[in-house]
């Protein structure tokens, strides 16, 4: 067994990389192969891979213009000293806001309202008293209330409710927000706020011993356009824009499963149910079966948009 982790993976490269789909398919789904080398890694079907993406170019650029930094100045972050574009590349999830950050913009945003101060001594209504110093104890409707347009009370009215931030951080990524509120951070204030970036896992597509050296992958590569900016699936444009078959380098290992195998006895009939790019595993059953022989009969149940344009493996599952 090798040692290589998602924190020492394995420095490879990737020799396929290729579009599935038929001509006129709205999907941009991937066959991608990685070379294994001399790493001894080693992974039976079922298990999984893991990826060690970068964050786009485009967000790492257009979050250090929204926020003024230096791209070329050096920082320290969990994995050392680096320039700050390859912090924000290879060490944080840029692209994709948190919680914490909308939390801490109740420090940055400054209300444009009317400062308003209020101090009550007594009130007597309906026989019920109350006293108060801060407008915070008295009633909700004798608090003083702010513009409906004004920075802090959007704020306020986001960070209030668990469910209202989510909504919120559904559409937006930290460079909408920075400039939805106009705010700036420091780049340390940036990172003690940003996740670390982590590595995505991929069921495998291949069986070892039908690919011997080799791993393979049935990726789905998301896309889509939001208030004027290209987005999508942070590994998968990776792996689909950054990644070719030059030999530039990426980070892997592998994710071993206990329960998602086959059965050892081989005449044993399985079926399998993978709508989508949820083919990968079961294509790696398939070739697994076949090099093992036995008697077992394969059913496989898939399914996607079309026919003509997403039926994945075709010749392979025909044959």
């Amino acid at each position: 067994m090798s040692d290589w982790s998602a924190k020492n993976p394995y420095m490879t490269q990737i020799t396929e990389n290729y579009i599935l789909n038929g001509e006129g398919s709205k999907k941009e789904t991937r066959h991608i192969v990685f070379e294994l080398g001399d790493s001894g890694l080693d992974y039976k079907v079922g298990d999984a891979l893991g990826v060690l993406a970068e964050n786009p170019p485009h967000i790492v650029d257009d979050l250090i213009a929204v926020q003024g930094w230096d791209p070329e100045m050096t920082v320290t972050t969990h994995n050392g000293e680096r320039s700050l574009y390859d912090a924000l590349k290879k060490d944080f999830e840029v692209h994709l806001a948190n919680k914490k950050f909308v939390q801490s913009l109740a420090e940055k945003v400054v209300s444009s309202g009317m400062k308003i101060s209020m101090s009550i001594v007594s009130r007597t209504r309906n026989e019920s008293s109350w006293s108060a110093t801060e407008d915070q104890q008295a009633p909700p409707s004798l608090r003083p209330s702010m513009p409906s347009d004004d920075p802090a009370a959007q704020v306020e009215a986001i960070t209030s409710d668990t469910k209202a931030i989510e909504d919120y951080l559904w559409t937006r990524d930290y460079i909408d927000i920075m400039r939805e509120f106009d705010v700036k951070y420091t780049p340390e204030e940036f990172f003690e706020l940003a996740a670390r970036l982590k590595p995505r896992l991929y069921s495998i597509a291949s069986s070892h011993d039908a690919h011997p050296g080799f791993v393979e992958l049935t990726v789905g590569i998301v896309r889509f356009e939001y208030n004027g900016r290209a987005r999508g699936g942070l590994c998968t444009q990776f792996m689909a824009d950054e990644i070719d078959t030059s030999g530039a380098p990426i980070g892997v290992f592998m994710s071993p499963t206990k329960s998602f195998v086959l059965p050892e006895d081989k005449d044993i009939d399985i079926i399998m149910v993978g709508p989508g790019t949820g083919i990968a595993p079961f294509r790696a059953f398939m070739e697994q079966r076949v090099h093992d022989g036995g008697g077992g009969k394969n059913w496989l149940f898939f399914g996607d948009q079309s026919e003509k344009t997403e039926f994945y493996y075709k010749d392979e599952i025909e044959s």
